[in-house]
């Protein structure tokens, strides 16, 4: 379960480790807790990720299956013929107000927002599994109850081909959303 910061991947990737009695993993707090960080960004107030810290544990991670929530992917993991990613994508206005709200600053969300503008968790997702086993869902006007069914199917099912791609850039102008909110 992938998508930048604030689309609502870790509720339902709980909830879909739960429903297949799988394990769950939060990627981001298993960093924390492990260490598996080169860095902390005082700027950005995160942690920079160690790929090859995460690529060696990735085998304890994961242990015997599970469900992961992640707004990076790391390049070379080794994952399983049954693996399908899940994007969750949301309107850049309302992920600007959600991650605002949360207190991050101006430069971190916007960095986020331009993140989801440009489908950067799709293409990581993609070529970590091949567009055939990665499927986008835009959560924007949707209930958790909605998407968590929308993407049960999607795992079940297996289509050969999922047509719904996210284009936000078709709808927003970045230069201009940076201007309206300030950053640009």
């Amino acid at each position: 379960m992938t998508g930048t910061p604030g689309v609502g991947k870790t509720v339902l990737a709980r909830k879909l480790a739960k429903e297949f009695g799988l394990g769950f993993v939060d990627l981001s707090r298993v960093v924390k807790l492990r260490r598996l960080y080169s860095k902390y960004d005082r700027l950005r107030r995160s942690y920079v990720i160690s790929e090859e810290l995460v690529r060696r544990n990735w085998a304890r991670i994961v242990r015997d299956g599970a469900v992961v929530s992640t707004h990076f992917l790391v390049k070379g993991l080794l994952l399983g013929p049954g693996t399908v990613g899940v994007v969750l994508r949301l309107d850049p206005v309302v992920l600007w107000r959600r991650l605002r709200a949360r207190g991050w600053s101006r430069s971190k969300t916007w960095e986020n927002v331009e993140s989801e503008l440009l489908d950067i968790c799709y293409f990581d997702a993609v070529r970590a599994l091949s567009r055939r086993r990665v499927f986008e869902i835009d959560t924007t006007s949707k209930s958790k109850s909605r998407t968590f069914r929308e993407v049960l199917g999607l795992i079940e099912k297996r289509p050969k081909e999922h047509v719904q791609r996210v284009n936000w850039l078709s709808i927003y102008d970045p230069v201009e959303l940076g201007r309206r909110f300030g950053v640009g």
